[in-house]
């Protein structure tokens, strides 16, 4: 089973999506189409703004260690998004096959699921715990 932009703002925030919009963190798509099921590239997205902007945490001055996902390239608006919450351990990669060899991905546009949000609201609060 799938998760909302709007249900996913909830968990992180337990703030609505007008209020992550006026704070800097949604984007005006996230508050308009709040029903849409979330992607891993959104949730990158939000996650990593809700803690620069709601929670003060700085970026990580290296991302170069992310450049190990082979299609970090392919949202060139989202690559600093991706990088930070990657390399904090919030969210992972996974592994595709594709002419024999094997690619450790993103995976940006798949949707995330119930099941996956649990794992990651906790690597999220231990990422940010640390980071204090």
């Amino acid at each position: 089973m799938n998760i909302t932009i709007k249900d996913f703002v909830y968990l992180l925030s337990q703030k609505d999506l007008s209020y992550g919009h006026a704070h800097g963190w949604l984007e005006d798509q996230d508050e308009r189409f709040g029903d849409n099921y979330l992607d891993r590239r959104t949730a990158a997205r939000i996650l990593h703004r809700y803690m620069k902007l709601e929670l003060g945490i700085p970026d990580l001055p290296d991302i170069s260690g992310a450049n190990v996902l082979a299609d970090l390239y392919t949202c060139r608006t989202c690559v600093n998004d991706v990088a930070q919450i990657f390399l904090r351990g919030i969210m992972g990669s996974r592994e595709v096959e594709r002419d024999g060899q094997i690619f450790e991905i993103f995976d940006m546009g798949a949707l995330v699921t119930h099941d996956e949000i649990s794992k990651l609201m906790h690597a999220f609060a231990s990422a940010c715990s640390s980071s204090e």
